[in-house]
């Protein structure tokens, strides 16, 4: 076995060929040292200026000179992305890797990423990393998508169109109206009752008060007198009786339905 100064040698020369950020198993193995040993040195050597990312058994480790060169490759390849795609918010990891120099794992971009997040150097968003100063331009894009969402759907109240039929009518991208419809709902401005179906905030909750207003008073209904209570037709009721099912509204009870434990 290799004494404490031949490992803290071992380890540090291992650390010196790293083109990248590695974690204390990664290291010791490149060194042939215990994981112990790399360990302990990597905590001597962040004492000396080493960066430490992350914590835990994850948290990787690199000379400033790697991540000053990774961090640069990391803007570069957000930057050319925008330019390349000026609508879109942000790249996958995957494809944000498929751009950086030498074959970093999903871990390590983890690390690299979380780091410049921290720093305000780019931003997360739905599972896309951007660069905080561009990407600027599609989301002005998908205000005015949503705004253009929102309002048909409100002129819709208790009849929208389909979602397919909703982006038409709208005359929005298709891939823009899919986050612009993520942020409507996240805002409490739409209630999406299903896949292709969903409703402007106020016209969805008159909906769901007569239907919650009937069963009050009757104690059970059936879909077409709930389908009549909400003033809507079968194409609407029934996506909508079981959304209400799905969120506590209501409940079957036989061919009934009875309030919901949210509402009982």
């Amino acid at each position: 076995a290799l004494r404490a100064g031949d490992e803290d040698g071992a380890c540090d020369a291992a650390l010196a060929l790293a083109a990248a950020p590695v974690t204390a198993a990664e290291l010791a193995a490149a060194a042939g040292i215990p994981a112990a040993a790399a360990g302990r040195r990597l905590g001597e050597r962040c004492k000396q200026g080493l960066v430490r990312l992350g914590d835990g058994a994850g948290a990787h480790f690199a000379e400033r000179a790697v991540l000053q060169k990774l961090d640069s490759a990391l803007k570069n390849a957000l930057l050319r992305f925008h330019a390349e795609q000026p609508a879109a918010t942000g790249i996958s990891k995957g494809a944000l890797a498929a751009r950086l120099p030498g074959a970093l794992s999903d871990a390590c971009i983890d690390a690299l990423v979380e780091r410049a997040r921290t720093d305000g150097r780019v931003v997360v968003d739905g599972g896309l990393i951007g660069h905080p100063r561009a990407g600027g331009g599609a989301r002005k894009l998908e205000e005015q998508a949503a705004e253009a969402l929102a309002s048909v759907l409100a002129a819709a109240a208790a009849a929208p169109p389909t979602v397919a039929e909703l982006v038409a009518q709208a005359g929005v991208d298709a891939s823009v109206a899919h986050r612009a419809l993520g942020a409507l709902e996240k805002a409490g401005r739409i209630r999406r009752v299903s896949g292709e179906l969903a409703f402007d905030a106020a016209a969805y909750e008159a909906l769901e008060q007569a239907a919650v207003a009937l069963l009050r008073g009757q104690g059970g209904a059936t879909a077409a007198e709930l389908r009549d209570a909400m003033g809507t037709t079968r194409k609407y009721a029934i996506p909508l009786l079981e959304h209400f099912d799905a969120q506590g509204v209501t409940r079957r009870d036989g061919d009934l339905r009875v309030l919901g434990p949210k509402r009982a």
